[in-house]
C-alpha cells in the first residue's frame, strides 16, 4: 500500500515539476534564444551582403557570384539553426530532468515524514543537480534521526526510574505517591505511543 502511494507521489511530482507551465517555458526559451541567434546570424552575415548587393555597382558576373554566395548562406543557415533548435530543447530538458529527479527524491522524503517514517539520507547520481540542497536535507534527517534515538533513550530512562518509584511506592503504602506514580505511568505510555509512531526507515 506504501509503495502504491509512494509512485503516486513519484507520479505527482513529476506533474508538478514538468507541468505544461513548465513545458511551455522550455518552448518558449527555445524559441527565443533561436531567434535570438537567427538575428545575430543575419546580422552578422547576410545583412551585409544584401546591403552590397543593393548598394554596389557591380557587373552581371559580380553579381551572380554574390547572388550564389547569398544563396549558399541561406541554404547554409536553415539547417544549422534547426540543429540549434534541437541543441537548445535537449540542453533545456536534461537540466530540467536532472533537476526534477531530486525533486522527486525530496516529495518522497517528505512524503515519508508525513506518514511517521524517518528516511535514510537522500541519494542521488552524481550527474544530478541540488546537491547543497540535498546535503541540507540529509543533515536535517540525520539530526532527526539523533533527537528521535536520544528521545527513546530518555524515555527508556523515565519508564525505569517510574518503575523503581512503583515498587518503592508498593512496598511504603503511599496512597498519594501511589497515585502520583499510576499518573505518570500514563503520561510515560502517551508518550511511548508518540514514539513508537515514528519509525526509521
Amino acid at each position: 500500500m506504501r509503495d502504491g502511494k509512494r509512485d503516486g507521489v513519484k507520479r505527482s511530482a513529476w506533474r508538478s515539476f514538468g507541468n505544461q507551465t513548465i513545458r511551455a517555458h522550455l518552448i518558449w526559451a527555445v524559441l527565443a534564444t533561436t531567434a535570438a541567434m537567427l538575428l545575430l546570424a543575419s546580422t552578422v552575415v547576410l545583412v551585409p551582403l544584401f546591403l552590397r548587393f543593393d548598394a554596389t555597382p557591380a557587373s552581371a558576373q559580380e553579381l551572380a557570384k554574390l547572388t550564389d554566395r547569398i544563396l549558399a548562406l541561406h541554404d547554409t543557415l536553415w539547417p544549422f539553426i534547426g540543429l540549434c533548435i534541437v541543441a537548445v530543447f535537449l540542453s533545456s530538458w536534461l537540466i530540467l530532468h536532472r533537476m526534477v529527479s531530486p525533486l522527486v527524491r525530496y516529495v518522497r522524503t517528505f512524503e515519508a515524514v508525513h506518514d511517521g517514517v524517518l528516511p535514510a539520507v537522500v541519494k542521488l547520481r552524481t550527474t544530478d543537480y541540488l546537491t547543497e540542497e540535498t546535503e541540507a536535507l540529509n543533515e536535517m534527517l540525520t539530526a532527526l534521526r539523533e533527537r528521535h534515538s536520544a528521545l527513546h533513550a530518555s524515555a527508556g530512562g523515565l519508564r525505569a526510574e517510574i518503575e523503581e518509584l512503583g515498587a518503592w511506592t508498593a512496598t511504603h503504602g503511599n496512597a498519594e505517591l501511589a497515585a502520583l506514580v499510576t499518573r505518570m505511568q500514563d503520561r510515560e505510555k502517551e508518550l511511548a505511543d508518540h514514539l513508537a509512531r515514528v519509525s526509521l526507515g
